[in-house]
């Protein structure tokens, strides 16, 4: 178990459902990405969801590089499962690209607040002037 690879997921902008696939991951993994050999449905129960979506997420987290697949590729035999790695250099692009958008968010947040407090700061002045 790895807590600091759960820290750094829970810091990524993925969707709810991807993350609690790579935060299960990441619950088996060292503290270097590697020694992660859970089944399908080992991570399904943990996720709670289906053994297919579970699937199609891993694939998807193959495809993009956020996993890599270290040994035995295609499964095999029942008791035999696929040995995964979790690419740290990925994960941590994930996560400075979601303190980026909270950044760009917070930012423009703050640009609708000072733009109100503009708009109703003139509005006064100009009723002032119209008395």
């Amino acid at each position: 178990m790895s807590i600091f690879l759960m820290s750094r997921v829970f810091s990524t902008s993925l969707q709810p459902s991807k993350k609690i696939v790579l935060l299960a991951l990441a619950d088996f993994a060292s503290d270097d990405g590697k020694n992660i050999f859970p089944s399908v449905a080992t991570i399904a129960l943990k996720a709670s969801l289906s053994r297919r979506s579970v699937q199609t997420i891993l694939a998807g987290f193959v495809n993009s590089g956020i996993l890599r697949v270290v040994k035995n590729p295609f499964g095999g035999a029942p008791g035999t499962t696929r040995h995964l790695q979790i690419d740290l250099a990925t994960l941590e692009r994930l996560t400075k690209f979601a303190r980026s958008l909270s950044d760009l968010m917070l930012n423009r947040i703050v640009r609708i607040f000072l733009l109100r407090e503009f708009i109703r700061n003139f509005k006064n002045y100009i009723l002032f002037i119209m008395k």
